[in-house]
């Protein structure tokens, strides 16, 4: 009788590591082909003009604010249903109706390429309680430049 439920409960155990090993296998393979596309898309990303590697992106309430590795920062409208809301006045939509649109993080979304260059560092910073969002830039020579966000969203002026 113990023979039997020793012999069973080797099965089990058996049966349990080779269940593990199983699942162990399958994963790194999966991984691995993750990783094969990962690479090859992001090649093809790379050969094209508009595509760029992100170096850091923040958020303010309209905008994401997305610096990339080369020191160029760009402005990607948050909710696409601000572009048609008749508060802005339009200016909004007409500042990104004839944006570009740019590869990033595997994305293709409408940018707007802000006059800025050598870049080093982005912030998004509230002002009051809960006043209005100012898009800080900072560049190599410690220069910094603003951006209200709500000044963007009502006159679609980027200076």
């Amino acid at each position: 009788m113990e023979d039997k439920k020793k012999n069973v409960l080797i099965g089990v155990l058996i049966g349990i590591i080779v269940i593990l090993i199983g699942i162990c296998v399958y994963l790194v393979l999966e991984n691995k082909n993750d990783g094969e596309i990962q690479q090859s898309s992001s090649n093809t990303s790379l050969n094209d003009t508009n595509s760029f590697t992100v170096k850091k992106i923040q958020e303010s309430f309209y905008f994401n604010v997305i610096l990339d590795t080369n020191g160029n920062a760009y402005l990607g409208i948050r909710f696409a249903d601000d572009l048609d809301d008749p508060e802005n006045n339009n200016k909004l939509g007409d500042l990104f109706k004839d944006a570009k649109t740019y590869t990033y993080n595997n994305k293709n979304e409408k940018l707007i390429k802000i006059d800025l260059q050598n870049i080093k560092d982005i912030q998004t910073l509230t002002s009051g309680n809960g006043g209005g969002k100012y898009i800080i830039f900072l560049n190599q020579n410690d220069k910094l430049y603003v951006l209200e966000d709500f000044k963007i969203s009502y006159n679609g002026d980027l200076i």
